[in-house]
């Protein structure tokens, strides 16, 4: 492990945590003993003992606007669950933000207490909560971002392949090249029906409870193909059969894994000045490339 970048990471950290806790703090929220619940590219913490979570992105910050995706969140997490949707709601016990401090944005979020009997949640189940997720969105009125963020996160992943010769060798990068030639323009001018989308679906946005799994981040809610929401459930065959099932049939659906695949390699090269010597980092890119 670099010992400079791995301070970079911690100094960042602290700095996070330290601007939610003086804003929780504000509210007589606890902060003598929050417990980490993820630092990678947003730290969060339940502030324990009180049901409160807060998050506060981080690297992510770097690529996005940061401010405008925690405004997002809230708005379409707060939308859900006034609908019955099982979601981790905003906050109900502070005002959820988005709180600004120290040039960080934060917002605060109710504490779902995992269910420690329960198991990984089945990708079959997990196609059919986001089928009614999804007819539960199709409604939402409030404003979001298309795909173009997913291009701009690809376009800072082939910018940084100059700083990072080696990571890919010349097949892999001209793989990546070509599936960005090819694939960017079902980003930019979708040729299937478009709707409002969790944005992130993967097994770690959902957190099963004693009452069921709910659904949590809406960070990267978006307009776009449903594909782009079950893209993740492409790369396999027990993972098609799950949507078959689950869900039903998806327009482009092969084209939207693979643009998923095509972000994720992106995404990692864009913020690899940060996280090179993390271990499965750069194997991580490769595992997407290798998906395109």
């Amino acid at each position: 492990m670099d010992p400079d970048r791995a301070e970079r990471r911690a100094a960042r950290s602290r700095r996070a945590r330290a601007a939610a806790l003086a804003v929780a703090a504000r509210y007589d929220l606890p902060t003598g003993d929050p417990v980490v619940l993820g630092d990678q590219f947003s730290v969060v913490l339940h502030l324990r003992p009180a049901p409160v979570v807060v998050r506060v992105p981080t690297w992510t910050a770097d690529i996005r606007d940061a401010a405008a995706h925690v405004a997002s969140d809230i708005a379409v997490g707060a939308w859900l669950h006034g609908r019955g949707v099982p979601v981790a709601p905003p906050s109900a016990d502070v005002p959820p933000g988005p709180h600004e401090r120290d040039g960080h944005h934060l917002s605060f979020w109710t504490w779902v207490e995992p269910d420690p009997a329960a198991g990984p949640v089945a990708p079959k189940v997990q196609a059919g909560m986001l089928r009614d997720l999804h007819d539960a969105l199709a409604d939402y009125p409030g404003p979001l971002p298309g795909l173009e963020p997913v291009a701009d996160d690809v376009a800072a992943g082939l910018a940084a392949l100059a700083r990072h010769p080696g990571v890919l060798d010349a097949d892999g990068e001209a793989r990546l090249r070509a599936a960005a030639d090819e694939l960017l323009p079902a980003a930019h001018r979708p040729s299937v029906p478009v709707q409002p989308l969790h944005g992130d679906v993967h097994a770690n946005n959902l957190v099963t409870g004693r009452r069921g799994p709910v659904w949590i981040d809406f960070e990267e809610a978006c307009r776009g193909p449903v594909g782009w929401d079950l893209g993740m459930f492409g790369w396999d065959a027990d993972g098609r059969a799950a949507v078959a099932d689950g869900y039903g049939d998806v327009p482009a659906a092969r084209t939207y894994s693979r643009l998923r695949a095509l972000h994720l390699a992106a995404f990692l090269l864009a913020l690899r000045d940060g996280f090179a010597d993390t271990e499965g980092w750069d194997p991580g890119v490769r595992w997407f490339v290798s998906l395109l």
